[in-house]
């Protein structure tokens, strides 16, 4: 089906269809009958939260839960964190993962930095990994593995703490443990058509068995685990045979993982759990089964400029935009799911009174192959302008060849209009901002040509009346600036405010002038908060870090003190201001990190 012809298939459809399908989230059973959920972490980040994950010690004593640098370490017996033996005398843990019934840890000690073995009355051993390293060991901490996270083809490398060799493993490894007596390791491995590989390593020879193929499993990180015996494999899959990519684009799919058994000796898999939720990192310990949850709830909210408690517009929904009359928000919707990550974010738009209540049903804007983010409208109404990674066919993940990552335009009055694609150079761009002369778009994205994770800023100039691309230039920025991840053109298009990300955990508000850079604040936040100016041009807003929630400040164009609008129980960010400047609309995210159980 053409995208024109989808489109229209869904402007046709019912719209207690649509409704229905998008609010499917909304009422997870994520509690398997005769499950216990012994520990819960929340998050503080925004999808960043969604890969949350934890793991079981083989004794069953202990847990990590949370995510790589934000995790607790969690005695099951308190159930309660323990940080003091997580540090063990180290200044930082930015990583963990169990050696036996110990942990292995990635820290600084003193002038040292890297991860440390635990040495039996010796105290801690620095061991050499390369960059990117996710390590592993055996039950008896003798023998030693890692791979390198989202490194395709760079293989295991296997042997003792001192030395070891490379195993060759075709494409990016995304799992891997050892069996308990230490013989094998059991390896995960992405292929080219989006599906996962299941192969066995002999420790001894080195030598590769291929155990399955075509698994329907997540692209990214994905934990296994082994029985006690070593007969089988516990698995997190969607399904033990990939899916067309077409349902991968889907919104409303129901294509969570489940929890699969593999026999090693049959070669033969059977699903053990399955509830509508994610169910990552399954494990045996002791005739229990253990597994993680990243339990995520997105919503777009209004509050009133001055500040106070939101109110829900938009259910299962998060970045919200305003159309230039104030009398429609925008969005994205369609969750994180693992299997399919981003490849099911559409963007929808739902009309709003001058009470910023909603007015009407949700409707889908913009629906490709791939990420789409919500429109931007122009000044003057005619076009929208969003980012979106765009495929001509379904593609089967998130950096499949053949996918872009740009800023796009459309007319505003017409969902099935051709697209226009104004950039051909976009690496994890950020949303549009539009001048108000509708002129130009900014926007924020990582350099082809340089380090992945550095944000730049862009300016494309369109002839506003055929949308058609003029030019495009990075914008020159001070070295101040340091990784701009966010900007927005002032009301009077003299200015840009940015957000930069100017340090770990660290975003600075600048604003940028022809003549001036302006510090005006620097505050904690280790996600893409947002921000947005009042329309007055006096007011800037954003999302910043305040005692474990991402809340919404406001701070004066020309600094001081910045005043907290928010304090709402679940995370809010980014800020959007209604055109009249009555009403801010945001994300509002809430998210945990939990560890189950169930007895086998």
């Amino acid at each position: 089906m053409t995208r024109r012809a989808r489109l229209a298939a869904v402007a046709s459809a019912a719209s207690c269809l649509l409704l229905a399908c998008v609010f499917a989230l909304s009422a997870q059973d994520i509690a398997p009958p005769g499950s216990e959920k012994l520990y819960s972490r929340p998050g503080h980040l925004w999808f960043e939260d969604a890969s949350g994950s934890a793991r079981v010690s083989p004794d069953g004593k202990w847990a990590l839960v949370g995510r790589p640098r934000d995790f607790d370490f969690v005695s099951l017996a308190a159930r309660k964190p323990d940080p003091a033996r997580l540090q063990l005398g180290m200044q930082s843990v930015d990583l963990a993962v169990f050696c036996g019934n110990d942990l292995l840890r990635e820290g600084k000690r003193g002038n040292e930095q890297g991860w440390f073995i635990p040495i039996e009355d010796k105290g801690l051993m620095l061991v050499t990994f390369k960059p990117g390293a996710v390590p592993l060991c055996s039950a008896d901490a003798k023998v030693s593995a890692y791979f390198r996270a989202g490194v395709a083809d760079a293989g295991l490398l296997l042997g003792n703490w001192k030395e070891r060799k490379r195993v060759a493993i075709p494409g990016v490894i995304t799992g891997a443990v050892f069996s308990p007596d230490a013989q094998y390791v059991y390896v995960l491995s992405s292929q080219p058509n989006g599906g996962t590989a299941l192969s066995r390593v002999e420790v001894a020879t080195n030598r590769v068995l291929s155990l399955a193929r075509d698994l329907d499993a997540a692209h990214a990180f994905s934990p296994l685990g082994i029985s006690a015996d070593g007969a089988r494999l516990y698995l997190s899959l969607a399904g033990l045979k990939l899916p067309d990519p077409a349902e991968r684009q889907k919104p409303a799919a129901s294509r969570f993982l489940d929890i699969y058994e593999f026999d090693l000796a049959a070669k033969r898999s059977r699903k053990l759990l399955a509830s509508d939720i994610d169910k990552t990192a399954p494990t045996e310990v002791a005739g229990y089964l253990y597994w993680a949850q990243a339990v995520v709830h997105e919503s777009i909210v209004v509050l009133p400029a001055s500040g106070g408690a939101p109110r829900e517009v938009v259910r299962d929904a998060f970045l919200p935009t305003w159309r230039r009359d104030g009398r429609q928000i925008g969005f994205v919707f369609g969750g994180w799911r693992h299997a399919d990550w981003a490849l099911n974010l559409d963007a929808g738009a739902i009309p709003v009174d001058e009470e910023a209540r909603p007015a009407g049903e949700r409707s889908v804007i913009i629906s490709g192959n791939h990420e789409d983010f919500p429109p931007e409208w122009s000044p003057d109404g005619k076009w929208i302008a969003f980012h979106s990674h765009r495929a001509p066919a379904p593609v089967a993940f998130y950096d499949a060849p053949g996918s872009s990552d740009d800023i796009w335009l459309r007319s505003a009055a017409d969902p099935a209009a051709p697209e226009t694609r104004l950039t051909d150079f976009g690496w994890e761009v950020g949303s549009p901002s539009w001048s108000p002369d509708g002129r130009k778009l900014l926007f924020s994205s990582w350099d082809r040509k340089g380090a992945p994770g550095v944000y730049f800023l862009w300016v494309t100039t369109i002839d506003p009346e055929t949308g058609k691309a003029v030019s495009s230039e990075k914008l020159p920025l001070p070295p101040e600036v340091k990784s701009p991840e966010w900007a927005v053109w002032s009301p009077s298009g003299e200015e840009i405010a940015i957000e930069d990300e100017s340090g770990p955990g660290e975003r600075t508000l600048w604003v940028l002038s022809a003549s001036k850079l302006d510090r005006i604040i620097s505050y904690k936040c280790e996600t893409y908060g947002g921000l947005d100016w009042m329309p007055d041009g006096k007011t800037l807003l954003y999302g910043a870090l305040d005692n474990g929630r991402m809340q919404i400040f406001s701070i004066a164009r020309s600094g001081g003190a910045p005043a907290r609008l928010t304090s709402d129980p679940a995370g809010l960010m980014h800020p959007r201001v209604s055109p009249d400047g009555r009403w801010i609309a945001a994300t509002r995210h809430d998210a945990q990190t939990e560890l189950w159980r169930k007895k086998l």
